[in-house]
Order: structure tokens, then C-alpha cells, then sequence
């Protein structure tokens, strides 16, 4: 082993090792803080929305609880928030790489400040390759490759690609660099600027780089970041410091200044404990549990929850009326139209999902719902549970680890449930005889409410296209086998059929300038001509008759109904029945339930025009 002006080497190798590692972990949590709070979190703030709080976990995970104004963003403005993350993390890394030169003669402090560059930069690179490599649109970059379509961008595949090889261009580059930078000043800090060289050199690389870069990646799990991807970017990451290493075995840059180096001495020792300690200390104490100053602003306020009624599902006989009750004890509420009597129901989690309401089975025995067991907000996971009627007993029926069970659909016939795995973003069929379950899809990319089972259960409609080209409303048998493209020149969000079938109400976003509307269209069996019915800033949630081809929207605060003439003919028309929203047909299209302020629900008779509050929230 040959070591040039090894002046006790041992004792500095020590002491350096115990300056450093501190400061990589602090980096990395600094770097998770900066991206959720400089980045989504005042983004939110600078367009007009919210920020209440973030959480940063002890793997470096963390989650800004962050919103946009409600209804009618910009895209320009989603595109920014969803970009603003890594924007955040790149512009303090490089501040903290042109920091380096007001230190040129002391490679300690330089040491310091490299590898808190390197985390900075290489956080939102590697979020760009893999992301856009694997671009679920729960994650930023899948959300920003989303939202640029409505600028007319290049196609989501042509961005995507580019996003990925100028990512991995970058990614390499500032890697080799960094690598090299940092590996050059423990160099001059452990040998006083010797140089390692022999087999000191192949273990000073395997144990100052190697070792250290390695675990870096491979203790995080890139699932969270693009869900399913595997350990694709753990590997990949791996194998990219050990080809750094190699070439630095052979490429031996030196440490030139000319002046003495610095010992690491206690004093270094000390500050980077003391800020391991701090950053432990905030994990330990908020920010892995979540850090909170303001509640969301509503009309009644509860902590990360708006506290509100959700997702009226009327039972197939139009008796009963389930919904979900969003609040800290989450509750699933049922109303009995009969009696006027509201049962509610504890939720087996923090609470149901019901965004496009619940699903009851043909014979209005059970319903099927999303719940969100773990405290994670709204992001997930999500399972899929059964809950009997009357009985009102739970019963987990399927949960895909890492992934999300969203908007359950019990088929006509009542044999199997349709739904969508939210981050992979695909259909999924389960069985409930056998418990069998059965991908339909593998596009990766159908609208989160866009599918429904079409009357007799035997065929399934969905749209998809968010991420792809070739995206459309399409057809195919309940087995997932013949998929057929109906059209394509409107890529519906959400979708609903009518009684009939002769009908499908389409939901879409456009842009108008700088606005986005919710556009509601209704397509007319055979030949799928779509009528325009509505436009809003907020979802329509279209539901149909049923028994008649009539339609009931929420629009500008108001309860309407679309109605089609007898046999097709003739014009149709819309009346405006009330204020409210969320609206549902119960009783055979007697009655109508609706919400009103949140926390109220009503009940419309539709032959007398009466109507009367049913339930409400206590505040």
C-alpha cells in the first residue's frame, strides 16, 4: 500500500468520516424540507391557495399539505406548482455549489458544501428520470407531463422521452462531477493533498464513495416516488458511483491550492453533531408525524380534513341513500327515505373515499367503497371494503400493497367488482366467488373515474389517454378482451351510462385562455353523437334516471336536470330544480337527494317541488 505525505491518514480518515456523514443526512432531510415548503408549499401560497403544514419522513419521503385554489387553475399554474419542487431543490443546489469558490482555500468547508449541492441537484434529476421513465400522475413529474398538454406541448410521449434522456444525460454528468470534486478534497483533507494510490486508493474510493453513495441509494424506495417501478433507479443509482469509482481509480485528479489544509478538528465535529441532533430532534418530534400551523379553511374546520358530507349512493330499490361523512371519527352515513331515520356507520380507517359515490350490489345487500386505513391523508393507500346491509358489518375484500383501490363498481350482475389501481393507473376485475383477481387493462393511464359497466354487464367502457397518444373512449367485454376504440376526439375523465344504455354522460376538462372548465357532453347510442350540455368550474357529477333518459348535473351551484325527448326527437331540455350539489335520483326518479353547504343533506320531491333537510353535520 503506498500513501504519499500520509500524516497520521488514520486519524483524519476518522475524523473526516465522522464530519461528513452527519452532514449527508442532514442534507438529504434539508433537501426533502426545501422541496415541499420553497416548492409546492409557496407556490401554493403565490397562486392563491393553500399552505398548512408538510411532513418529512425519517427515509427522506416527505409531503407538503398543499392545494391549489378549487376549480378552474390555469395549467400554466399546475404545471409550475407540480414542477416548483424540483425547481426549488436545483436553485439552492447550485447556490451551494457557487458557494464553494468564496472558500477556494478550504477544502473542509468546500467538502461540506459539495455534498450538500450533490444531494440538492441530483434529488430533482433522478425525480425527473425516474418519474418520467414511469409517469403515474400521482407524482410530480407525472403531473407535470399531464397538465402540458392543455399548452400545447410536444405529445406526452415526445416529452416524456425527452425529459427522460436529458435527465440521464444530467444525471450522469453531474454525477462524475460531483464524485470526482469530492473525492479529490477527502483526498487533500485525509493526506494533507497526497494522493491515494494502489490499493489505499481502491479502498479509499470503496469507503469514502462507493460505500456511502451506494447506501444512499439503496435504502430509499423509489416506489414512493414513482410507484411500481421497482428497484430499477436503487440499482441503476448503485451502479452509477461504482462506474464513477472505477474511472477515479484511474483518473487521478489532484487538490492544487498551495496552501496548508486544514485538520478536521473537534470544532468541525461539533457542528455537524449539533445539526444531526437538531434534525433528529425536528424528526422525532414533528415533522415525521406531520407539522401543522393552520387547519384548511373552510366552513367548518378540522385538522387536514374538510369536514363535509360526500358521495350520495342511492340502493337499487331508491330507498336508502348511503353517503360518506368526512370528519376526524370518519362515518358512513345511510339514510332511509321511508322513515326519514339516518343510520351511521364507523368507518375501518381514516375515511371512505367517495369522490364519485359508493356502490351498491343489484339486490341492495351490501356496498363497496374505498377506505383509506392509514394516516396519510388523501393520498392513500387505498382498500377495497364490503359493507353489509342491514346488518352494516365491514369486510376487507382486496388491498394491492403500495398501490391505491379507487372506485369500486359492482357489475350488474353482482358477481365481480370493477375498479382502478390508482397508481398504476389500469383496471382491475375481482372476482367475488372465487376471490380471483384480473388485470383488464395495461395502458397505464385510464381516467380515474372514466369506466363504467354498461347494463347488462357484459361489456365495460373506459377512457384513457392521459399519458399516451393513442388515448380515447373505448369498449370491451367484461373479461377485458376485444378493446375497441369508439372515438377519440373526447378523452372523458369520468363517465356514467344511463339506464338504458342509450346514453353515457362524458365529463372533460378544456381549456378556455387561462381557465379550465369542466365540460359535461351526452353521447347517443348508435352512432355515439355527443350533444354539449354544460360547462362549470366545477365537476358536473352527472347521474341518471332510472328509469327515463333524464339526467341530473350540478352546475353554478344549482340542481339541474337534462332531459331527452321521447324517442330522441325534438330538443332537449334543462331546468333548474334547486340550490345544491352532488345530486342523486332515489325512489324510481320520485325523489332527488342532494347536498347543500357542505354539511346538509336535502330531499326533492320531484312531483310536489317540495323539499326538506334530511341530515346534517354538527359543527
Amino acid at each position: 500500500m503506498s500513501i504519499t505525505r500520509s500524516d497520521n491518514a488514520i486519524e483524519r480518515a476518522v475524523r473526516l468520516v465522522l464530519f461528513a456523514l452527519p452532514i449527508i443526512y442532514v442534507a438529504g432531510m434539508l433537501c426533502t424540507a426545501v422541496h415541499e415548503v420553497l416548492g409546492h408549499g409557496l407556490s401554493a401560497v403565490l397562486f392563491g391557495g393553500q399552505f398548512s403544514g408538510f411532513t418529512v419522513k425519517w427515509d427522506g419521503m416527505g409531503e407538503a399539505f398543499a392545494n391549489l385554489p378549487a376549480g378552474g387553475t390555469p395549467a400554466v399554474h399546475q404545471i409550475f406548482y407540480w414542477s416548483s419542487g424540483i425547481i426549488a431543490t436545483t436553485l439552492c443546489g447550485i447556490i451551494l455549489w457557487g458557494l464553494i469558490f468564496f472558500f477556494h482555500k478550504r477544502p473542509d468547508i468546500q467538502l461540506a458544501l459539495l455534498v450538500g449541492s450533490f444531494i440538492f441537484l441530483i434529488d430533482g434529476i433522478g425525480y425527473i428520470v425516474w418519474n418520467a421513465y414511469y409517469p403515474v400522475p400521482s407524482a410530480d413529474v407525472g403531473a407535470l407531463i399531464l397538465f402540458s398538454q392543455a399548452l400545447e406541448f410536444p405529445s406526452p410521449v415526445v416529452l416524456r422521452w425527452f425529459l427522460v434522456i436529458m435527465g440521464a444525460l444530467l444525471y450522469a454528468g453531474t454525477t462524475f462531477y460531483f464524485c470526482t470534486l469530492i473525492f479529490v478534497r477527502v483526498e487533500a483533507l485525509v493526506l494533507n493533498e497526497g494522493q491515494f494510490t494502489g490499493k489505499s486508493r481502491l479502498l479509499a474510493l470503496f469507503f469514502f464513495l462507493v460505500l456511502p453513495g451506494a447506501y444512499e441509494w439503496l435504502s430509499f424506495d423509489w416506489n414512493q416516488v414513482a410507484p411500481d417501478i421497482g428497484h430499477l433507479p436503487n440499482v441503476a443509482g448503485t451502479l452509477s458511483i461504482l462506474t464513477v469509482a472505477t474511472l477515479l481509480f484511474w483518473y487521478r485528479p489532484k487538490w492544487k491550492n498551495g496552501c496548508s489544509v486544514p485538520l478536521i478538528t473537534w470544532r468541525h465535529l461539533t457542528v455537524s453533531g449539533i445539526c444531526l441532533i437538531v434534525t433528529v430532534a425536528a424528526l422525532a418530534l414533528w415533522l415525521n408525524d406531520g407539522l401543522i400551523w393552520s387547519p384548511v379553511k373552510t366552513d367548518i374546520q378540522d385538522r387536514k380534513i374538510v369536514v363535509r358530507i360526500d358521495g350520495p349512493t342511492p340502493s337499487p330499490d331508491g330507498r336508502y341513500v348511503a353517503f360518506s361523512i368526512m370528519k376526524e371519527n370518519a362515518q358512513v352515513g345511510v339514510l332511509d327515505l321511508q322513515s326519514g331515520f339516518v343510520r351511521t356507520i364507523s368507518v375501518p380507517g381514516k375515511f371512505v373515499v367517495a369522490t364519485c359515490g359508493m356502490s351498491w350490489n343489484p339486490d341492495g345487500t351490501f356496498l363497496v367503497a374505498s377506505v383509506v386505513e392509514e394516516k396519510q391523508g388523501s393520498a392513500g393507500p387505498y382498500s377495497l371494503w364490503s359493507l353489509s346491509w342491514p346488518d352494516a358489518q365491514w369486510r376487507k375484500l382486496i388491498e394491492l400493497p403500495g398501490d391505491m383501490c379507487e372506485h369500486g363498481l359492482v357489475s350488474p350482475r353482482g358477481d365481480s367488482i370493477l375498479f382502478r389501481a390508482g397508481i398504476a393507473g389500469d383496471l382491475k376485475c375481482l372476482d367475488l366467488n372465487s376471490g380471483l383477481l384480473k388485470g383488464l387493462t395495461e395502458t397505464g393511464d385510464v381516467y380515474r373515474f372514466g369506466y363504467a359497466w354498461l347494463p347488462d354487464g357484459n361489456q365495460i367502457y373506459f377512457s384513457r389517454g392521459y399519458m399516451r397518444e393513442d388515448g380515447g373512449f373505448w369498449i370491451m367485454l367484461a373479461d377485458g378482451t376485444n378493446k375497441t376504440l369508439v372515438f377519440d376526439d373526447v378523452r372523458p375523465n369520468a363517465l356514467t351510462v344511463s339506464a338504458m344504455g342509450q346514453h353515457v354522460a362524458l365529463t372533460t376538462v378544456e381549456e378556455w385562455g387561462n381557465t379550465s372548465q369542466f365540460v359535461l357532453y351526452v353521447a347517443t347510442l348508435p352512432g355515439f353523437d355527443k350533444i354539449r350540455i354544460s360547462s362549470s368550474s366545477i365537476p358536473p357529477f352527472p347521474r341518471w334516471n332510472p328509469v327515463k333518459e333524464d339526467l341530473l348535473i350540478q352546475e353554478d351551484g344549482y340542481v339541474k336536470v337534462w332531459s331527452v325527448p321521447e324517442g330522441n326527437a325534438g330538443v332537449p331540455s334543462v331546468r333548474q330544480i334547486t340550490v345544491g350539489s352532488l345530486p342523486v335520483w332515489a325512489e324510481s326518479g320520485r325523489t332527488i337527494v342532494f347536498r347543500r353547504n357542505r354539511i346538509e343533506l336535502w330531499v326533492y320531491n320531484v312531483r310536489t317541488g317540495e323539499q326538506k333537510k334530511a341530515y346534517f353535520l354538527n359543527q
